[in-house]
């Protein structure tokens, strides 16, 4: 059985779904299967003059490939996918710099600096891929994400179709329950709530320290201070400020304080993505910080009624329940090449407009999440715990603190782990973040 339960993870892991219908959660192979649509791979067969080719990831999730299938239907135009398999990025990058251009292309479309993700720069968009700015999407996109995504220079180079992804944190229900426990509305509260459920024999928190792209979410103790401070990026970036203030250093020395505390599990250093769905899963653990996919994954493991009688999710930084969001995967955003072919262009152009209006609702319904375009309706959601961090995200919500700074900080997760070890301070992480944000600042012309 552990076996099984190990290769299904796998599995998971390697698809890192966004989304999926109650109906189909008891069959994931459903999911990665892309026989019952009509989108084709590109072969060496000659592509006519009504065929557009799209460069896309190999593990592209069946409702992306059903709105494909309805933009052909609903149009004169097929589509041709050209799958890339991972590593995704450098793959389709080779490709790029060979001078080879599909007609669209889906790829990380973030246009401010993120570790690892500032893909789309790589491109030279602004020299290489078509303006959408006077398209009907940019006027209905919500919370403000074309001021993060697709955006150079006030020109809109793609749109996104997916909501962000949001961070807070998991909790198992039934602990807070038995306990009467109630969430905290700040940090001050849910550090008085970790002595509370240590003292009843439980794990406050699981950290997956040895999978560290985890550990960059605590950074959402951060996102107060940014939120009050509008101009915050702007003093980062002009060096007026660096990461070693006050605001910065609370967030680290909460964190520390945490740890110290013995509020996270004792092997601290063991901890893996893996054994967190589990450890929640069995009552061993009141708590996960984590993104809202993290809820997906748990229903396709121990299916959706176990998780919605266990599970829940709540925002949370320093001062309040703020939740922090990012958006930055694949199959989030869109953008068309320039190849020079006028006709295919404007085919292009009415496959954004079909999969940001006509062909949005139903591809939505079938992700089940939140519309990112005005006039559209919710689907109704079956995981409740998804439905209470987006009510926490709709009262109060800011990207993560990465999202408007021009230069590169250093491995946060590297420093995160070394926090968790003892082996570097709340003062060091931040000397070692100015540092890194200065060097290449200068590198890139941004400071002097």
């Amino acid at each position: 059985m552990k076996k099984i339960l190990l290769v299904l993870v796998i599995l998971i892991v390697s698809v890192i779904f966004l989304g999926v219908r109650c109906e189909d959660i008891s069959d994931i192979n459903q999911f990665l299967r892309s026989e019952t649509t009509t989108v084709e791979e590109v072969t060496k067969e000659e592509v006519d003059e009504f065929t557009l080719i799209l460069w896309e990831r190999n593990d592209v999730q069946k409702p992306f490939l059903e709105l494909y299938d309805r933009f052909q239907r609903d149009s004169n135009w097929k589509i041709k996918i050209e799958r890339f398999t991972r590593p995704f990025e450098q793959n389709v990058l080779y490709k790029w710099e060979e001078g080879k251009r599909p007609d669209i292309i889906d790829f990380h479309l973030t246009t401010v600096l993120f570790p690892g993700n500032n893909w789309f720069s790589k491109l030279d968009p602004e020299k290489n891929v078509i303006s959408l700015s006077n398209m009907e999407f940019v006027g209905n996109m919500k919370y403000n994400l074309l001021d993060s995504v697709t955006t150079m220079e006030g020109d809109v180079l793609g749109t996104v179709i997916i909501h962000p992804i949001m961070l807070g944190v998991v909790y198992n229900k039934e602990i807070f329950k038995e306990n009467s426990f109630k969430i905290p509305k700040n940090y001050e509260e849910f550090y008085n709530l970790c002595e509370k459920i240590k003292n009843k024999g439980v794990t406050p928190i699981y950290v997956p320290w040895m999978d560290p792209e985890h550990l960059t979410y605590y950074s959402m103790f951060w996102t107060d201070v940014y939120k009050d401070d509008p101009v915050w990026w702007n003093k980062i970036n002009s060096g007026e400020a660096d990461f070693e203030q006050p605001a910065i250093l609370n967030g680290l020395e909460a964190l520390k304080k945490l740890i110290e505390a013995g509020y996270f599990q004792p092997y601290i250093t063991e901890g893996t993505w893996k054994e967190s769905h589990e450890k929640l899963m069995d009552d061993e653990v009141a708590m996960v910080f984590q993104e809202d996919r993290f809820l997906w994954d748990l229903v396709r493991i121990y299916g959706i009624e176990e998780v919605n009688k266990k599970i829940g999710m709540f925002g949370l930084s320093m001062n309040s329940n703020t939740v922090s969001w990012l958006l930055h995967a694949p199959g989030a955003g869109y953008a068309i090449p320039i190849t020079g072919d006028n006709k295919k262009e404007e085919g292009s152009r009415e496959f954004i407009n079909y999969i940001t209006s006509n062909g949005y609702q139903e591809f939505i319904d079938d992700l089940q999440i939140p519309p990112v375009f005005e006039s559209f309706e919710m689907p109704e959601f079956t995981i409740d715990s998804y439905r209470e961090i987006l009510e926490y995200y709709n009262k109060d919500s800011y990207p993560v603190f990465c999202y408007g700074l021009k230069a590169s900080w250093g491995p946060l997760e590297v420093f995160m782990q070394e926090l968790f070890t003892g082996a570097s301070s709340p003062e060091l992480i931040a000397k070692k973040m100015s540092s890194n944000f200065k060097i290449d600042a200068k590198e890139r012309g941004i400071l002097e």
